[in-house]
């Protein structure tokens, strides 16, 4: 399973656009769904905490076909140095990541894993990545470290970047090359106006609609769903054309696409 993934992830990279101002192509699925499996912060539910590094390696056992996980800045070292780490929420008990170094949030929990370390197990699996910045004030030197670790693990052609704000990804926009953008949508939002700053839209499961994602791709926009851990979810995601689902199950996401085959010469 390793050898195929990295093969086809080669072969995705020579395909990848070499214009950087046209928008590379959704990457194909490599499980057996119609759209890619993307395990939210690591999956499944309940097996292990989530960001994690046993939650990644969990992800790819299940299929996934991205590892999607959110990033935050701590305090500078004595070097003067923050630190990219995977966590969800601003706190880990109860102390603000960004007003602690690396080191004394380790120290609080002892599974934190840096950025570089969970891009290393996508980079290891041949799967892709989803990276959410979590800060809304990010520094350009900041920004330029996400993508020096994107490069040195070969993972700029297939990463996705996202962000709830806008601002972040319009500071992103001339730094990314190649590597895609992502707007998390809280609320339907025009596609032409998303266009000038993402190359794909992440959408509640609940706001999506037929229109709003044939409209999307009409404006050169890949879409992603969020957060569908259930058959009625995967089955409307599929009828719907989605890119992209963001699911806590990606085993059982697989396995409900591999019995629920797309026939595609039904209307």
């Amino acid at each position: 399973m390793f050898i195929v993934r990295t093969v086809i992830a080669l072969v995705c990279t020579i395909l990848a656009p070499i214009n950087a101002g046209i928008p590379p192509e959704p990457a194909s699925p490599l499980s057996v769904c119609a759209f890619q499996v993307v395990g939210h912060r690591g999956t499944d539910a309940g097996v292990a905490r989530n960001n994690t590094v046993a939650a990644f390696q969990q992800a790819v056992a299940a299929g996934a076909d991205v590892v999607e996980m959110d990033i935050r800045l701590t305090a500078p070292d004595n070097q003067g140095h923050p630190t990219w780490v995977v966590n969800h929420d601003a706190t880990i008990r109860g102390h603000r990541i960004s007003r602690m170094t690396f080191h004394a949030l380790r120290d609080l929990q002892p599974d934190l894993v840096t950025f570089r370390e969970a891009a290393q197990i996508a980079a290891d699996a041949g799967v892709g990545i989803e990276v959410e910045l979590k800060p809304e004030h990010v520094a350009v030197d900041g920004l330029r470290e996400v993508l020096d670790v994107l490069d040195k693990m070969q993972l700029r052609e297939t990463a996705v970047l996202t962000s709830a704000h806008p601002s972040v990804l319009a500071r992103l926009e001339p730094l990314v090359g190649s590597t895609q953008l992502g707007v998390i949508l809280r609320e339907p939002a025009d596609p032409q106006a998303v266009r000038r700053f993402a190359d794909r839209v992440l959408i509640r499961h609940n706001l999506i609609s037929a229109e709003f994602v044939s409209e999307a791709h009409a404006n050169g926009l890949s879409v992603e769903v969020w957060t569908v851990d259930d058959a009625d979810g995967w089955q409307t995601s599929s009828r719907y054309g989605v890119d992209g689902v963001i699911t806590n199950k990606a085993a059982a996401a697989s396995a409900w696409c591999a019995a629920n085959p797309i026939d595609p010469f039904a209307p």
